[in-house]
């Protein structure tokens, strides 16, 4: 009997992908192909340090340095 891993070789996809295959005693079939989710792309991030800045919350803090941008 031959072992799995005669036929093992190194992931050479940029994404996995992989099929669920499930029969059951009452004769259902599933299948389900599940794919890795894509690495998320770095998104440029701008802030900005203005004194009147206007948020959607309220920051506070027992001194001022406590909530500095």
């Amino acid at each position: 009997m031959r072992s799995w891993n005669v036929w093992a070789k190194p992931w050479q996809s940029t994404c996995k992908t992989a099929p669920i295959n499930n029969y059951g005693a009452s004769g259902c079939n599933v299948a389900m192909i599940v794919i890795e989710s894509p690495s998320p792309q770095p998104r440029a991030v701008q802030i900005t340090t203005e004194k009147t800045m206007n948020l959607p919350f309220c920051i506070t803090g027992r001194t001022v340095n406590m909530v500095k941008l």
